[in-house]
């Protein structure tokens, strides 16, 4: 990749990582304040692992919401896969606010070994990372039997990567910068089809 490609790619992802995170800033504050979101209190997240090399995955634990929120259902598990860890970071806070169980990867293979050690019901991938890309790691997933439902996001895609991606079966491939509302509605319609 030209250099120059390489800074607006890095540049463009730096804006849209703070436009989402501005963003789920927001939303986050009516929901707090609309919706009276409560957390428990912990003295940390539970399990939390600091980010290093040999262990890149941070699970975030449960956060609950007030009572008029709360659901006989438990909310459902997801992965975040992504190299930037603003991004990650911040769509994790975002989908825990919701009740959401919650863990990031840094890389694909992260992502394989937690998903080795754990059921989950959805996974959240990056298409660019470096080393192992979103479509190897679907494919290698796939292979070591991970049931969970996809969602590849990418700021760039080949029209091939798109469709190896949908031949792969991912639920849906989101544009970055995304709209965490809707990324958040695309996840609770999947969760809604399997209650049916």
């Amino acid at each position: 990749m030209p250099l120059t490609t390489q800074h607006e790619k890095e540049s463009t992802d730096i804006m849209m990582a703070f436009l989402i995170l501005l963003t789920v800033s927001l939303i986050a504050a009516v929901s707090f304040i609309s919706f009276g979101v409560q957390v428990k209190d912990k003295p940390g997240p539970v399990g939390f692992q600091n980010e290093t090399a040999a262990s890149p995955v941070r699970d975030r634990g449960e956060l609950t919401a007030a009572e008029g929120l709360r659901s006989v259902q438990a909310m459902p598990s997801l992965l975040i896969v992504d190299d930037q860890k603003a991004l990650r970071n911040m769509l994790a806070e975002w989908f825990s606010s919701l009740g959401w169980d919650v863990a990031e990867a840094a890389d694909g293979q992260a992502a394989l070994h937690y998903a080795e050690q754990k059921r989950l019901d959805y996974i959240l991938l990056d298409l660019s990372m470096p080393g192992m890309n979103g479509l190897e790691t679907l494919k290698r997933l796939h292979g070591q039997g991970t049931r969970a439902g996809v969602v590849l996001m990418t700021a760039f895609a080949e029209p091939e990567q798109i469709g190896c991606a949908r031949q792969l079966g991912v639920l849906h491939i989101v544009q970055k910068p995304f709209d965490v509302k809707e990324l958040h509605s695309l996840f609770m319609s999947e969760q809604e089809k399997k209650m049916l």
